[in-house]
């Protein structure tokens, strides 16, 4: 959607697809909230829902859209925001529709991303909880 609110074919932003500094990059570590570490699951997938905001309409919403994909088929070589550290999808609908993301498979998703989040700040529990996985090791 354009600013002036006109559909152009692209997401208003890309969608977030996993914490680059936490449950992506350290795969062997249990973060609060979720129930097992990334590296524990044999494949994640992304289920995503496209709309139209339409403001006129009571229901506020059009042109619904859901899509499914495991979530290295949508992804992109760039962040979800400038300000936050999560990976981003694909902004084209067609392309997160079709499931063509940036990369040909699931091995270059992890090589790249796992390579770029490594210069991404850590957050304080992925901090804390190295250090404990360090004294455990002493």
């Amino acid at each position: 959607m354009s600013r002036n609110g006109t559909p152009n074919g692209n997401l208003n932003n890309r969608i977030a697809l996993y914490t680059g500094n936490t449950f992506f990059l350290w795969p062997q570590l249990k973060f609060s909230g979720i129930l097992r570490p990334f590296g524990e699951y044999q494949e994640l997938i992304s289920i995503v829902v496209v709309y139209t905001f339409t403001p006129d309409r009571h229901e506020r919403i059009a042109d619904i859209e859901i899509i499914i994909h495991e979530t290295w088929k949508i992804a992109s070589q760039s962040r979800a925001s400038a300000t936050r550290e999560y990976i981003g999808s694909v902004i084209k609908i067609d392309d997160l529709i079709a499931g063509k993301g940036k990369f040909e498979t699931a091995g270059a998703f992890y090589v790249y991303w796992r390579h770029s989040t490594r210069g991404w700040k850590k957050s304080p529990e992925a901090e804390r909880l190295l250090c404990q996985a360090l004294d455990a090791q002493s």
